[in-house]
């Protein structure tokens, strides 16, 4: 074991009374059946009311079962693509297995506590080793809302004071869950942060 971590959820007002750091808000979560992931990304988006461009980072789960896999993909292409006016290259795509690979049921927090991260150090998380999507869904990627980084991006704080938001796609072979979190409104660069330590 080379090192561990965790993440305490707990409500607003316990981080408050605490004086503890909050490094991010979860906004909405919807769950649903694995057969119908884009109804599930829709509510999801709606009941936050953001679109599809407002993402700024998607963790994606990227299942070892291949049948899996490919459903979450053609749905988070679909989905993200028509709650986002179809524009091409808003969303960055994460994926924490692409670092540590398949641990089963651990995967699943790792890639919570990477979307939690990158929202508070304000970064792009690098997918290490990927090279395209299989031939299948080439096209299809092509022309969807995201892109992929080779080497970790910063993020900048919105001019507009917005907070920048991050999506967590969970499947399972039963159920799917669309997580949204949120960064907190704060303008600083955090001193432990990718931009406070950037050589960029």
């Amino acid at each position: 074991l080379q090192g561990a971590a965790c993440l305490l959820l707990s409500s607003e007002s316990f981080v408050q009374n605490n004086n503890s750091v909050c490094y991010s808000t979860i906004t909405n979560m919807t769950s649903g059946d694995h057969t119908d992931i884009e109804a599930v990304i829709t509510e999801s988006l709606n009941s936050a009311s953001l679109v599809g461009a407002e993402i700024s980072t998607l963790e994606v789960s990227a299942c070892v079962n291949k049948q899996l896999s490919d459903l979450e993909q053609k749905a988070l292409i679909k989905s993200y693509g028509e709650n986002n006016g179809f524009n091409k290259l808003t969303t960055a795509i994460s994926c924490q297995k692409s670092v540590l690979g398949d641990n089963g049921t651990l995967s699943q927090l790792m890639g919570l506590i990477h979307t939690v991260i990158s929202l508070q150090q304000r970064y792009r998380p690098a997918v290490k080793g990927w090279c395209s999507p299989s031939e299948k869904l080439l096209a299809e990627w092509l022309d969807s809302p995201f892109y992929l980084f080779n080497q970790a991006a910063p993020v900048f704080p919105s001019v507009s004071g917005k907070a920048c938001f991050n999506a967590f796609s969970l499947l399972t072979d039963q159920t799917y869950s669309h997580l949204l979190l949120s960064e907190p409104l704060d303008s600083s660069v955090h001193q432990n942060g990718f931009n406070s330590n950037s050589k960029q």
